[in-house]
């Protein structure tokens, strides 16, 4: 073994005194070197990057405040693509950048470390690419007349001319650049900073809203690789889950309180944050999207984060507007026992009867209700006579996520305005068959159903998301964003139309002989974002909810 090390430490040495001959570093003709730094440039095809231009910066270079420091040190690449570098001064870390100046390439080199005791460093290879831009744009509120923008590491900088617009960086190596600063020469700290801005070559890539820190662009997908909709959509709730694997929560505020949402315009998104879990690393939110582009992948949302101390601006009844179309919404997020909140302006909050924190459980979407089928149930107030109480023939739309935990042969009111009225339910009247169906009774004439049933095996233990629509004397139900029926069956019965009844989640509130005794026919399972909205949506707008809150997600691209 003794053997093996000596003959890697003669290779170590002949490479370096290669690297020694071959360079024409200014830090060795000081002889003021402290470390070594050698290392690699090639070109995109994978040759050697000969009489490339290598410089390397403390990563905490300013090119303004920095300039007069002797830190900087450069190197010419030999025929092979080497350089070698002796720096000085001690700094944690140094950035290098390498440029080809016929062919106007560059390479960004960061992180490298050193131990600051004469070592030798060897960095990773560095890869010649066209350049791209960075236009920052700077809020007036920010505007200094001395301000800059700058790569801490580098000698690139931009001044900012004047107050009415931002600058551009240009010839910036392309790949992540770490850090973007905005500083002013009469100010002690940078007034912002952005980090890991993606920079493509022959592109321009813009810095909207650099008060925040971090950013990250997510894509609406509707093409038939995504969420599969042809028509643009219209004032359209978008789901966005965060997680572990596409959001750091340790760079953003404990509650969510700096989450913002910007269009290509820059403008700010209306947004509710349903649930921000920051111990899990979970969070929902939903965002008001005015129109959601048909058949396109190219419709993108930046996420904005990282500004502290600013004030939370979650508003649910703006993205969940009434005047859209919203008139109750429940998420099913609280704990099992709590008020249940309706999202929307007329605060239809519910209710919880025999329901405990334990009826709080995991849902498609964040948090769901768990009901026993036995005596569970949610009840709406003062909802009877509401915006809730859709006429006879109406125009008016039901839809929600259910999972039964179990199948009967009886009745089970998920979401109701009760049996006389409109509803959605899950029933089995027997052991080979179960349906879901979207009721409204008619006066004098009895239940008009529309009924899907499941294969042979009734299903169990399964989200479905429903949605049961009225339009005017039509009639349509779908299942998992796909129409199953657009018609209905008549249950006869003469009697008045009933539109006394609360609106309910878990039963009906009142007993009925028809259809059988049980009456309140609780459900058994989970329930999970129920809304009510008196405007009739069409195929591509039920199926794009089905597509953006299933599981697997197949509106939100992350680039």
């Amino acid at each position: 073994m003794p053997e093996v090390k000596n003959f890697v430490k003669i290779i170590f040495s002949f490479t370096v005194a290669c690297f020694l001959e071959c360079s024409t570093s200014d830090s060795i003709a000081n002889g003021s070197s402290s470390e070594t730094v050698i290392g690699r440039i090639a070109n995109l095809d994978g040759t050697p990057a000969c009489s490339t231009i290598v410089t390397i910066f403390p990563d905490t270079y300013n090119p303004v405040t920095d300039r007069e420091l002797d830190v900087v040190h450069s190197d010419t690449t030999d025929r092979n693509g080497h350089y070698l570098l002796n720096i000085t001064g001690n700094y944690s870390g140094y950035t290098i950048v390498a440029r080809k100046i016929t062919g106007k390439t560059r390479a960004l080199i960061t992180e490298i470390r050193t131990s600051g005791v004469n070592d030798t460093v060897i960095v990773e290879d560095g890869i010649l690419r066209n350049t791209g831009s960075i236009a920052v744009d700077i809020p007036k509120s920010l505007y200094k007349h001395d301000g800059y923008v700058y790569i801490p590491g580098t000698a690139m900088l931009a001044f900012v001319k004047d107050s009415s617009s931002g600058t551009v960086l240009d010839s910036v190596p392309a790949g992540i650049i770490p850090r973007i600063v905005y500083a002013s020469e009469s100010a002690m700290m940078p007034m912002v900073s952005r980090y890991d801005v993606d920079v493509i070559s022959s592109d321009t890539s813009f810095v909207i809203h650099p008060q925040w820190q971090y950013a990250k662009s997510l894509y609406l997908n509707t093409t038939s690789a995504g969420a599969s909709v042809e028509s643009d959509i219209y004032n359209f709730p978008v789901l966005v889950r965060l997680n572990n694997k596409n959001f750091d929560f340790s760079l953003a505020e404990a509650d969510g309180a700096d989450i913002r949402f910007s269009k290509s315009d820059n403008t700010f998104l209306p947004f509710e944050i349903e649930r921000w879990d920051t111990e899990n690393e979970q969070a929902e939110i939903w965002i008001a999207m005015d129109t959601v582009s048909g058949n396109s992948d190219y419709q993108n949302i930046t996420l904005l984060w990282g500004n502290s101390g600013i004030a939370d601006e979650s508003v649910n009844s703006v993205v969940f507007d009434t005047a859209t179309g919203f008139q109750g919404v429940w998420h099913l997020a609280e704990k099992g026992n709590s008020t249940v909140c309706d999202a929307t302006q007329n605060c239809y909050n519910g209710t919880p009867y025999s329901m405990a924190d334990s009826s709080s459980v995991p849902g498609i979407i964040g948090k769901a209700m768990d009901f026993d089928g036995k005596s569970d149930f949610i009840t709406m107030h003062n909802t009877a006579h509401s915006k809730l109480d859709f006429q006879e023939n109406g125009y008016y739309a039901v839809s929600l996520w259910a999972y039964a935990d179990s199948v009967d042969s009886s009745w089970h009111g998920i979401a109701s305005k009760g049996h006389h009225q409109y509803y959605l339910q899950y029933k089995c009247f027997d052991d080979t068959a179960a349906s879901w169906e979207f009721v409204e009774f008619q006066d004098q004439t009895g239940w008009k159903y529309s009924e899907h049933r499941t294969p042979q095996t009734p299903k169990e233990k399964e989200w479905v998301f429903l949605t049961g629509v009225r339009d005017g004397d039509r009639q349509y139900l779908y299942v998992n964003g796909e129409l199953v029926k657009d018609d209905a069956l008549v249950n006869p019965k003469e009697m008045k139309r009933n539109t006394d009844c609360d609106f309910s989640i878990g039963c009906h509130l009142k007993h009925d002989l028809l259809p059988d005794l049980e009456g309140l026919n609780y459900f058994d399972g989970r329930i999970d974002e129920v809304r009510v909205m008196n405007f009739v949506p069409d195929n591509d707008w039920v199926k794009l909810c089905y597509m953006n809150q299933k599981e697997n997600d197949a509106l939100i691209e992350w680039k």
